[in-house]
């Protein structure tokens, strides 16, 4: 006998395969959270890696914007430097009663002089070099004898300078600032700090009766003007001085000098050149004996061009060195980056018309820093000082 499947019954069977819900194995359901996890990991990743370059980003040019502004005002001053310089009579003996010319020559009752920190402000502890030097600011204290009498006179000549420092900033602060409160708050901080000299006309010696610049035959007694003792004799150079920037680790000053050269035509041709000395004093002539070709052609003249560089580290890297070793010692090690540097102007940087295989100053800090694991920040930029007017020859009589 045949038995025959009815349709009702075929029907039931390929709808119950049909409603069979389809799963996932084991392997493939491990597979699928291992590529999650893996992706979740990789987006976490991208969005902290985005995250640290921003908060770094951000970091930086805020803690080196005051190192910038710093920097930039620093040019604008030096651009105005002025020595008033005129040509007056170079006399066989100033002292006799009948004076004999010999020729014409630069003079000025002013002064220009960048050199080291170190030797022209030997208590400031800071890197690299100083300048000093006057300019028409027209800066007035208005606490100082005759502030408000010359307030409105915007031409003033003013005493002016930088130079980097190392010190606490207790000095600076208010008095609630400096008590046990306050210093819980705001505990005491020794930093590098880049500082403006502004010195008010009033208050400047350079123009006494009882100081003649063109008389001075020392260091001791020239620089005077910008060392002191002030007409205030409780007042020194650092209470003149305002800081621009904290965390400026050093300032580089390369003064640029004509120089003439002649060939064996006798065809001279004039080129301006790194002076290769970083000194220059306009009354170097007065202190320094001989004929030397540093003497003659700064004597009462300005350089022809400056090369400015600073040097800046932020607040988070500096700390951290703190940390590890000590306030001192971090001061210390700082000094160390430029320790045995600074001695020739040309070995500072490449000449783009001399460029030399070796390495440089520069290069050298930049290891000495990253070393330290000091985050930094080179700023140069070449400075054109308006009043320079460079002239190597002398008018004989």
């Amino acid at each position: 006998m045949r038995y025959r499947a009815s349709r009702s019954s075929t029907r039931t069977t390929r709808a119950a395969v049909v409603a069979a819900p389809a799963g996932f194995t084991m392997v493939e359901m491990l597979l699928s959270v291992t590529i999650l996890s893996v992706l979740i990991l990789m987006l976490t990743m991208t969005v902290s890696n985005v995250q640290t370059v921003v908060t770094r980003s951000q970091s930086q040019a805020e803690e080196f914007k005051e190192s910038r502004q710093a920097f930039e005002l620093m040019s604008r001053r030096l651009s105005q430097a002025t020595l008033n310089g005129y040509w007056g009579y170079v006399y066989q003996d100033p002292n006799a009663k009948d004076r004999v010319p010999l020729y014409y020559d630069r003079q000025s009752d002013l002064h220009y002089v960048s050199e080291k920190v170190s030797t022209l402000l030997p208590k400031a502890g800071g890197n690299g070099h100083a300048v000093f030097f006057q300019a028409l600011l027209g800066d007035t204290d208005p606490t100082s004898k005759h502030g408000d009498k010359i307030a409105d006179l915007h031409d003033l000549l003013n005493c002016w300078g930088f130079y980097v420092s190392y010190g606490s900033d207790l000095d600076r602060r208010p008095q609630v600032l400096k008590d046990a409160h306050g210093l819980a708050l705001n505990p005491e901080r020794k930093r590098f700090r880049l500082m403006e000299f502004r010195l008010p006309p009033d208050e400047s010696i350079l123009f006494s009766k009882d100081f003649d610049i063109n008389s001075k035959k020392t260091t001791t007694e020239l620089y005077k003007w910008f060392r002191g003792p002030f007409k205030d004799s409780s007042k020194t150079t650092e209470s003149y001085s305002v800081p621009l920037a904290e965390n400026v680790l050093g300032v580089v000053i390369t003064p640029y000098v004509y120089v003439t050269t002649a060939d064996s035509k006798g065809a001279s041709t004039t080129d301006m050149r790194k002076k290769q000395s970083y000194e220059y004093d306009t009354r170097l002539f007065q202190w320094r004996s001989g004929t030397g070709q540093d003497i003659i052609s700064s004597r009462n003249q300005l350089p022809a061009m400056l090369e400015l560089t600073v040097i800046a580290t932020d607040e988070r890297s500096y700390e951290k060195l703190e940390q590890v070793h000590g306030v001192e010692g971090a001061a210390n090690k700082v000094r160390g980056v430029f320790d045995g540097l600074l001695k020739l102007s040309t070995d500072f940087a490449p000449d783009p018309n001399n460029v030399q295989a070796k390495q440089y100053d520069v290069d050298k800090i930049e290891e000495r820093l990253r070393a330290l694991k000091l985050n930094y920040k080179i700023f140069t930029t070449t400075v054109s000082l308006r009043a320079s007017k460079w002239i190597t020859e002398r008018e004989k009589t």
